[in-house]
């Protein structure tokens, strides 16, 4: 398997956050591409969720969406998704991925050297998958008392590849 640079590399360097986002959206007739792909590349570190009729921390509604949680966190956060638990968990990782987006979260930066390379070969594979046209991206940091503020972002898969490689 490849190593890639982290996607998430200059917001850890310049201490930005807490949270770190990456976003990505595909064209609208990618929906089923894009889940079919995301649910054949089973993340090392997480687990899988198919959220049904639950709010999307993409699109801020109710909708159906595929979850990736890391294993260390998913219990609990399920829980919190399903109503069964109000308590916080700070640090954690996620993979979203609703309708024709894709969102990776690292919950105040994340685990240090945890799961960076398996959420970076997600956004290579997506990227490198025949059929799937990326029209935007971004990565952002901010959460809990700052607001978010946009680091990056582009509007085509050269666009991403020159800011990752």
């Amino acid at each position: 398997m490849t190593q890639y640079t982290y996607w998430f590399r200059d917001l850890l360097a310049a201490g930005k956050g807490p949270d770190w986002l990456f976003q990505a959206s595909f064209d609208p007739g990618n929906q089923q591409l894009l889940t079919k792909t995301l649910r054949a590349i089973q993340p090392l570190g997480f687990q899988h969720y198919y959220a049904n009729q639950h709010m999307c921390p993409i699109h801020h509604t109710i909708c159906q969406y595929d979850l990736w949680v890391d294993q260390h966190n998913y219990a609990h956060l399920i829980a919190q998704l399903e109503e069964r638990d109000q308590s916080n968990r700070y640090v954690y990782h996620t993979i979203q991925c609703c309708q024709q987006d894709l969102q990776i979260v690292r919950g105040y930066g994340g685990y240090p050297d945890q799961h960076g390379q398996a959420e970076t070969n997600i956004i290579y594979t997506l990227i490198h998958t025949p059929g799937l046209i990326l029209t935007q991206w971004s990565i952002s940091y901010g959460g809990i008392t700052y607001p978010y503020e946009e680091l990056t972002s582009g509007t085509s898969i050269t666009d991403l590849v020159h800011y990752l490689e």
